[in-house]
């Protein structure tokens, strides 16, 4: 992927925390997947169950990640000398 097309943390927090329907949407995601009991007790089904919440709550993990990375300093950044 080139760095045109790369969504920046930036990217992410305009349209999940600016835009008006980008909050609605991430607020959904973040009900459905995110704030949800991720293990399923039981059997191969249920933990069949359980990886499949896992990863649907990982992605919304990402989202918010990205979200979280906007003004923090990244360690491979280089500080400019003073």
């Amino acid at each position: 992927m080139t760095d045109a097309l790369h969504a920046t943390p930036e990217a992410y927090a305009r349209v999940f925390e600016q835009h008006h329907e980008g909050v609605l949407i991430l607020e959904d995601l973040v009900r459905r997947f995110y704030d949800v009991n991720v293990f399923v007790p039981g059997g191969i089904d249920a933990q069949r169950e359980t990886e499949r919440r896992a990863a649907r709550r990982e992605v919304v993990h990402y989202i918010l990640t990205k979200i979280g990375q906007v003004g923090k300093v990244d360690p491979n950044d280089e500080i400019p000398a003073a």
